[in-house]
């Protein structure tokens, strides 16, 4: 709370981008509508209200007032919103999301972003993955082309031979996923068996309103539901 000065001032914070909009310290976008008429819903998650100071609170607010200026103000260039993110960690993001069928950016809902003193705002840590995940009904088109800022960032032409790059440099990670959740699955795979029969899945739960089954995942055994989302993967 005494990290005021004109250096310390300038991080870190821990943006959520959530439409519950439920943390002490929030505050709508002054430009973006997403969709209209609904700004985007920011809220500081760290540090949290018995941390942050008025003075801080104030900075994150006005810093993100410039940043969304530079996207989506007059004269928005590339080079322009460039000075303020970090275009890497906003290319990996939208991979995730994407190559998941994970449609919480688009919400928005537990969207997170970052800033360190002097830095540049990244996007993540990637999070939740509980909606419209791993859905077959997903794998022809892209989700989040438009949600939070991708719509500035993503879609500018200027910054698809960085988007090609960054997917040729991390494609052959991505391809060892699909190990990684027989993997896991093994690993809790009696604890998942044991669950299902404590806790079975009360049908009338979903009904009448799919929006409790995004997944579509009630009639599926554990075993099904993991070989799908290995098949959605690959």
């Amino acid at each position: 709370s005494t990290d005021i000065d004109e250096v310390s001032i300038t991080g870190g914070y821990l943006l959520e981008i959530d439409r519950n909009f439920d943390e002490v310290n929030k505050f709508l976008s002054p430009f973006r509508q997403e969709p209209a008429p609904y700004p985007l819903p920011y809220m500081v998650k760290e540090p949290d209200e018995e941390t942050l100071a008025t003075e801080q609170f104030n900075w994150i607010y006005n810093h993100i007032y410039e940043v969304e200026k530079s996207l989506y103000g007059e004269g928005s260039t590339t080079e322009g919103y460039l000075q303020y993110i970090d275009l890497d960690s906003f290319i990996d993001y939208w991979l995730v999301y994407e190559i998941t069928g994970t449609g919480e950016p688009t919400h928005p809902k537990s969207v997170y972003m970052w800033k360190d003193r002097g830095g540049k705002i990244h996007a993540g840590p990637v999070w939740d993955f509980d909606y419209f995940t791993f859905n077959p009904y997903y794998q022809e088109k892209l989700i989040n082309t438009n949600a939070i800022w991708n719509d500035r960032i993503i879609n500018d032409p200027a910054n698809r031979a960085a988007i090609k790059a960054r997917w040729e440099e991390s494609r052959e990670k991505y391809r060892t996923i699909a190990e990684e959740i027989t993997r896991q699955y093994e690993y809790v795979k009696e604890s998942a068996e044991y669950n299902a029969t404590l806790w079975p899945v009360d049908p009338a739960f979903y009904v009448p309103n799919i929006n409790n089954d995004p997944n579509r995942e009630k009639d599926l055994t554990v075993d099904q539901a993991v070989e799908r989302m290995k098949s959605y993967y690959q």
